[in-house]
């Protein structure tokens, strides 16, 4: 049981980090993202996650789960279900979205900081390619776990910078912290 609620809890990660590292993007392009697309992601993302919660009492996202001890090492032995697929149908969306922005980061290359797009792009790809290096090598050790631990740590650093040169939200916090002081604000005009 402690294995199985292991696993759920790596899933929260996988299943919560792709829509935020999708915001992210949204932001690096001064794009608000659309309240439908935030809206379809953190459903998806809902559901993955329903489904997950089903390990171990039903069998439609992991048939049969069982925990083995091989070498000292205790891993769980599953065997997908039928509701399985919506997870890797996710990652490949997600990879995609990834592709289609890294395109216009180039061409928004004079209004994007083209280093953090690039930056942005390979957390996102390196998840993508750690899911896939966990399927096909089939270990033994799950290491998405770590992959979005690295991923949610870059996306906070992100928001943070993002939120640093963010001008009204500065003003606003100076404003908080300094209310009997009087601000004057210049532009072009």
């Amino acid at each position: 049981d402690t294995a199985i609620w292991a696993n759920r809890l790596v899933y929260i990660s996988g299943c919560y980090t792709p829509p935020l590292l999708v915001v992210v993007l949204f932001k690096l392009c001064n794009i608000r993202c659309p309240r439908l697309v935030a809206a379809v992601m953190a459903i998806y993302s809902t559901i993955v996650m329903c489904l997950v919660m089903t390990i171990g009492y039903m069998d439609i996202y992991y048939q049969e789960v069982r925990l083995v001890i091989r070498d000292g090492y205790s891993t769980l032995d599953k065997s997908y279900g039928p509701f399985h697929k919506i997870y890797p149908l996710m990652v490949l969306i997600y990879g995609l979205f990834l592709i289609v922005f890294l395109i216009c980061a180039l061409k928004l290359r004079k209004k994007l900081s083209y280093r953090i797009a690039i930056s942005t792009c390979i957390i996102g790809f390196s998840i993508i390619i750690t899911y896939i290096l966990e399927k096909v090598l089939d270990t033994q050790v799950s290491i998405m776990s770590v992959g979005y631990l690295i991923a949610i740590v870059f996306v906070i650093s992100f928001f943070d910078r993002l939120n640093m040169y963010d001008m009204s939200a500065n003003i606003l916090n100076s404003v908080e912290k300094r209310k009997e002081y009087g601000y004057i604000v210049f532009d072009r005009k």
